[in-house]
């Protein structure tokens, strides 16, 4: 039963406590620290800050987070949805209620959250398709 509950936990749920525990150690702008640049073909250079690879890792999730429920429609893909809408309230009220949290950054984070919740409930309550019947063979083919 443990397992279940635990497989129930959304993976999106790493990008909000990661960003969550960066902001309250390092302030609203840790994530415009630069981690390096690179010197791109037309010559100019492309600073890579922390907020980018916060945001590629959150998509890499959130694309997990989607294939691992898109196929399930079992009770435990129910409480995964319903515990990815209390995920993104939660987000919802810190980007409103606390200063630091009302970055671009997390409002991509937020966006995200909200994806989920909506693609989980639509892939999860659509009724499956059937399997298509099939075809009689022709003696002539």
């Amino acid at each position: 039963m443990k397992s279940k509950v635990l497989a129930s936990i959304p993976i999106t749920v790493a990008s909000v406590l990661i960003f969550t525990l960066l902001t309250l150690i390092g302030g609203k702008g840790i994530f415009e620290h630069i981690l390096g640049s690179v010197t791109l073909a037309s010559g100019d250079q492309w600073h890579v800050r922390l907020s980018d690879l916060f945001e590629v890792t959150s998509v890499v999730l959130l694309f997990v987070e989607m294939m691992r429920t898109s196929s399930n429609r079992s009770s435990s893909a129910i409480f995964n949805h319903l515990l990815s809408m209390v995920l993104f309230v939660i987000a919802l009220l810190e980007f409103l209620l606390i200063p630091d949290f009302a970055t671009s950054t997390f409002f991509l984070l937020l966006s995200f959250l909200l994806l989920d919740v909506v693609a989980g409930f639509a892939i999860t309550l659509t009724p499956p398709r059937p399997k298509p019947k099939p075809r009689p063979h022709s003696p002539h083919a």
